[in-house]
């Protein structure tokens, strides 16, 4: 009988996540081609191809084995963050869109509290529905303050951009000072306007990024993909508002929407800019 069974699903990047954390992970999406479409199938495919092969079920009548890996610290994170801490003495906040890096983020938390006890963690989460599933009593005690702020989409819809005014300002009033940092826990989709908020208006603070690297040659690195290399992208209106004349307004990085299909499928959501003229530090979480 496998113990430690984690992260199961169709074709969520949990999966992923549980498998990088050293648990028995699987995902079935082989199994659901004649239910979803070639279309849908094929972008499922593509997302899980570079993934470990022994993660994919494609028989129910196998029995499963043991696929979890055995993690091995080099102490590289370690000593970055501890010269992050030594070089930064103020407050940590860690920005979170999507559940699925929470068990990253809390590993983070942990190290830093073991590093520097006394220091300040706050939490921003932009909150979406997977966050209903979430019992935030199982990591509360990791931060000194958390804070909801309901998350943007883009919009035409005059009561929605007068709400991302709204939060971009509520936002740049944050009390956050220059000493501290600000750290982002990127999943799909990479895209978080409350992100983008607090990296476009404390510039000068150090800002660092974790992001699941199939996400990250996804939203930015299309061409590596061969199903994406002839997909047929589209924008949307609004994004375009948001791109060329919103985010410009508010003094926000811009930011690049592209839709595949009727969107259901697959989306492009991220920064116009590379990353790393984003981030000071981006690191990609296996």
């Amino acid at each position: 009988m496998l113990k430690a069974i984690s992260g199961n699903s169709v074709s969520s990047n949990r999966s992923i996540a549980a498998y990088n954390f050293g648990l028995n992970s699987y995902v079935f999406y082989e199994l659901f081609k004649p239910a979803v479409g070639v279309a849908t199938f094929e972008a499922w495919k593509d997302y899980f191809k570079n993934s470990p092969s022994q993660i994919s079920i494609n028989d129910l009548n196998k029995q499963l084995k043991e696929n979890r890996i055995v993690l091995k610290d080099s102490g590289l994170l370690e000593n970055n963050i501890r010269r992050l801490l030594e070089e930064n003495k103020g407050k940590i906040w860690f920005s979170i869109v999507e559940p699925s890096p929470v068990m990253i983020m809390l590993a983070i938390a942990k190290l830093i509290k073991n590093i520097s006890p006394e220091r300040q963690i706050g939490l921003i989460i932009s909150q979406q529905r997977r966050w209903r599933i979430i019992d935030m009593d199982d990591f509360r005690e990791y931060f000194d303050e958390v804070k909801f702020l309901p998350r943007v989409y883009y919009s035409l819809r005059p009561q929605k951009i007068w709400a991302a005014i709204l939060q971009a300002i509520k936002i740049r009033n944050l009390k956050i000072g220059r000493q501290d940092v600000v750290v982002s826990f990127m999943a799909f989709p990479n895209f978080s306007f409350v992100e983008n908020c607090l990296v476009s208006y404390f510039k000068k603070n150090k800002k660092i990024t974790f992001c699941y690297p199939v996400n990250f040659d996804l939203m930015y690195a299309l061409n590596f993909s061969d199903f994406f290399k002839k997909a047929n992208f589209k924008t949307k209106p609004a994004s375009m508002f948001f791109n060329k004349i919103l985010e410009p307004t508010l003094g926000l990085f811009r930011t690049i929407y592209l839709q595949y299909g009727d969107g259901r499928i697959f989306n492009v959501t991220r920064y116009d800019k590379p990353l790393n003229d984003i981030f000071d530090q981006v690191y990609l979480t296996r």
